[in-house]
């Protein structure tokens, strides 16, 4: 069993692998999938992207929608 945590989240390489994820990771992980969304949609990212600022900008897009 390579999970070694009972977190939601959890580190998928070594050397932390199954560990649980910090949250400097998962503001990583938010930012560069917001990245890969626009990118993959040809679109270029916003600029200065922050996980803090993820939740008013989707409530942003969902309005304008």
């Amino acid at each position: 069993m390579w999970r070694r945590a009972d977190k939601l989240f959890v580190c998928y390489g070594p050397p932390k692998n199954g560990l649980p994820a910090s949250k400097q990771t998962l503001s990583h992980w938010i930012v560069d999938a917001i990245t890969l969304a626009y990118e993959s949609l040809g679109l270029p990212s916003p600029l200065g992207v922050k996980a803090h600022s993820t939740r008013g900008m989707a409530a942003s897009k969902a309005f304008l929608a």
